[in-house]
């Protein structure tokens, strides 16, 4: 075990010695930015998924962040204007005639399956997670409480959302209720 994980952890007030900063802050490279921007554009040159790389470099700086504060660097060399970002164009969606088209196109057993997916907004993983019970026709809503996601292996898990706000009620329009319901 190091000396720095021995500190209790507990003690908020517990700082490394004045000695340590000066040391750590000698032994950074003084070529930090290029080595971060070279990362960088290794990362995305192997192929790297660009999300993947904005999530990484967030990461990164808010490491270095605190490294600042803890003053153990001079600088953050995470400099590189939106680079924890990313652009992510706007997906196509149906239009209302071309969800009552797929609906009326489809096995009448995945009807429902289609308006609720076309107009209530919810992701795949939460419309295959849905139960019975989870439908309530009398108040015409749906209670988003879990999600299937598809592992690797090919195995389904059944989880919870991934947020809080992941676990909501949402209404049913009644335009496509007794739609929903014939089949």
């Amino acid at each position: 075990m190091s000396q720095a994980t021995a500190v209790d952890s507990s003690d908020v007030s517990a700082a490394p010695p004045a000695g340590l900063q000066r040391k750590a802050r000698a032994t950074m490279p003084r070529v930090v930015c290029p080595l971060v921007l070279s990362w960088r554009a290794d990362k995305l040159a192997a192929g790297t998924g660009p999300t993947t790389v904005a999530k990484s470099y967030a990461l990164l700086r808010a490491i270095l962040g605190t490294a600042l504060s803890d003053e153990l660097i001079r600088r953050n060399p995470c400099q590189v204007k939106g680079a924890s970002s990313v652009h992510t164009p706007e997906r196509p969606t149906a239009t209302v005639k071309e969800v009552y088209a797929l609906a009326e196109a489809i096995q009448p057993r995945y009807r429902a399956l289609v308006l609720l997916a076309g107009f209530l907004g919810l992701r795949w993983g939460e419309l295959i997670g849905l139960s019975r019970r989870d439908v309530d026709l009398k108040h015409r809503t749906v209670r988003v409480r879990r999600s299937v996601a598809e592992l690797s292996n090919g195995q389904r898990e059944i989880k919870a959302p991934k947020s809080a706000a992941g676990k909501r009620t949402v209404s049913i329009p009644g335009v496509i209720l007794p739609a929903s319901t014939s089949t």
